[in-house]
């Protein structure tokens, strides 16, 4: 952050050296929301 303005550059190269960790964390929370959409369909399917 340079005079409140975001440098392009740098959060670009931030973003590429989180990007693993970021699809593996989306990767981590989408595998938990089907397990919970599951447990509950299966819930009300009885």
């Amino acid at each position: 952050m340079d005079n409140g303005v975001i440098n392009k550059n740098s959060l670009r190269q931030h973003f590429f050296a989180y990007s693993n960790l970021w699809v593996e964390f989306q990767s981590i929370l989408h595998s938990i929301t089907l397990e919970k959409q599951k447990n509950f369909i299966m819930l009300h399917n009885r």
